[in-house]
């Protein structure tokens, strides 16, 4: 009977570790490509998350990004979930409202993730718009279509967990 219960909280355990893990890979997102500068003039310009959150001057002196605070809360959210999952996880913390708050965390993370190009902060490309006449755009990029794909994974899977476990 003891074994039956240890391998049902082994079971549980699992899920968070899963969820864990999709929002780790997520996490390793942030270093490739968030953010495209589409230009005319100097085509396809690839960012990473970090870049697009903490600036970026390239190698003429133009600064292609300023720090984007609401994009910094992207990550602190990223983490924050993460941490709690990793909380609930190794089972130092009981509350189910911890589950509902986690899940809360990733949608918005994983919605702040799509509009990560929209809330960079760009003086260079928003000038190059202003000259020449919306010849820059911004894309997504796979790191950011990716991240916000994982997390919504991850809020998928805590909540199927939290409405298995009655």
């Amino acid at each position: 009977m003891a074994k039956k219960q240890a391998s049902k909280k082994c079971k549980f355990n699992l899920w968070y570790c899963a969820t864990a893990l999709l929002a780790l890979v997520a996490i390793v997102m942030a270093f490739t490509t968030c953010v495209k500068l589409n230009g005319v003039l100097t085509g396809t310009t690839d960012y990473t998350g970090l870049q697009a959150t903490f600036g970026y001057t390239d190698k003429y002196d133009n600064q292609m990004f300023a720090f984007s605070f609401v994009n910094l809360i992207t990550y602190l959210l990223l983490l924050a979930g993460f941490v709690l999952v990793l909380l609930k996880a190794f089972g130092t913390t009981k509350s189910k409202t911890v589950d509902y708050v986690v899940i809360a965390l990733f949608l918005v993370a994983a919605i702040l993730f799509f509009l990560m190009p929209t809330l960079a902060v760009s003086p260079y490309a928003d000038n190059a718009n202003k000259i020449l006449a919306g010849s820059v755009t911004r894309g997504l990029g796979v790191g950011a279509i990716l991240s916000a794909i994982l997390l919504l994974c991850s809020a998928f899977t805590l909540l199927v967990k939290t409405l298995l476990k009655k």
